[in-house]
């Protein structure tokens, strides 16, 4: 699409059979919507491709997939000790694939069955510790969870990462739709380029762009999470602020399914070793529009706790039709972005 806004008259055809293809027409297939999205001051019919919809129609359900989190692993602990445990403290083989149905919230199929049989390191009596079946479950999880999502929606911010994302769309084994919310200004933005080193063999779509952070620094006081061409503004406001010692600056490239493995890396990375941080969600679009409903509730999983939100108020328009206003709103994100970080620096 020229803008994304223009998936409007298409909504219909996307929830009748994009979105749900592959449950309710039994058709797999690679379609990918390439939808041009940012606010821009264009006006409101040229500003979103309504990534809330989007994100509202995957069949993501935080409730149910607790992947690579501590609370899921309370949660497999919980549901080990209702089976069938001896008194050296393991579990039959018939009872994973109980437990299995437990987690999955349905039958395993036979090939599942199979798999679970062949990845299990048991003992010669075929029994499993706790420890042999968490580490096979939240694999398990891992590697079947793209494969279970009905599509996958990402909001690449740098040339590597849409060729990457495009080129693992045509080969990957399985065939699910794609979702781009595409570049706008950033098709002629001079700082969001890639050396030819991040398309070389060995490289691939990174669902999570984080800033790098010095080694040996002490680790930053507040950490802003974003999606989206924000990324780079809020990039520049932090150099021009002097801010690159206390404010770190992180894009949830793939938002469905949400990369969770990525995100529990993350959180044990550097940037959240301060007790102390300030985690903060930014975003340009409206608070009722954007990521922010659909991500946050999911960041709390790996234990990412935003405290405050950072962005334009709800709306019932995805923009003003004022471009003075419009420059007016963005400054002021990107100021309470920042306000105060420097009085953070330990």
């Amino acid at each position: 699409a020229q803008f994304g806004d223009f998936a409007n008259v298409a909504q219909h055809v996307i929830d009748t059979y994009v979105a749900c293809g592959e449950q309710a027409w039994s058709q797999a297939v690679r379609l990918v919507l390439l939808l041009p999205h940012g606010s821009d001051g264009q006006g409101p019919d040229h500003s979103s491709a309504r990534p809330e919809r989007l994100l509202q129609l995957c069949n993501d359900d935080q409730d149910a997939r607790l992947v690579h989190s501590s609370f899921l692993r309370r949660q497999l602990r919980l549901g080990f000790n209702t089976a069938n445990v001896t008194a050296d403290g393991t579990v039959s083989y018939a009872e994973c694939g109980r437990l299995l149905q437990s987690v999955i919230g349905r039958q395993p199929t036979a090939d599942e069955l199979r798999a679970l049989l062949s990845q299990l390191d048991g003992d010669q009596q075929g029994h499993v510790s706790f420890e042999q079946w968490s580490r096979f479950i939240t694999s398990w999880l891992h590697n079947n969870e793209a494969v279970h999502v009905n599509w996958r929606v990402a909001w690449p911010t740098a040339p590597a990462q849409l060729f990457h994302l495009l080129r693992d769309q045509a080969l990957r084994t399985y065939a699910k739709p794609l979702v781009v919310m595409a570049p706008k200004h950033l098709l002629h933005h001079a700082p969001c380029r890639d050396d030819i080193g991040a398309f070389v063999p060995g490289t691939c779509f990174q669902p999570v762009l984080a800033t790098e952070w010095p080694a040996g620094a002490a680790p930053p006081r507040r950490v802003l999470l974003c999606c989206g061409q924000i990324r780079w503004e809020l990039l520049r406001a932090r150099a021009t602020s002097k801010l690159t010692a206390s404010v770190a600056v992180v894009s949830v490239e793939q938002l469905a399914p949400l990369p969770y493995a990525d995100l529990e890396a993350l959180r044990r990375s550097v940037l959240f070793a301060n007790p102390d941080v300030q985690v903060w969600w930014v975003q340009e679009e409206p608070k009722n529009q954007g990521a922010y409903a659909y991500v946050v509730p999911r960041l709390r999983l790996v234990d990412i706790h935003v405290e405050r939100y950072v962005g334009r108020g709800p709306s019932s328009s995805p923009g003003t039709g004022s471009y003075a206003h419009h420059r007016l709103e963005s400054a002021a994100i990107l100021k309470e972005a920042l306000v105060d970080a420097a009085a953070n620096v330990a």
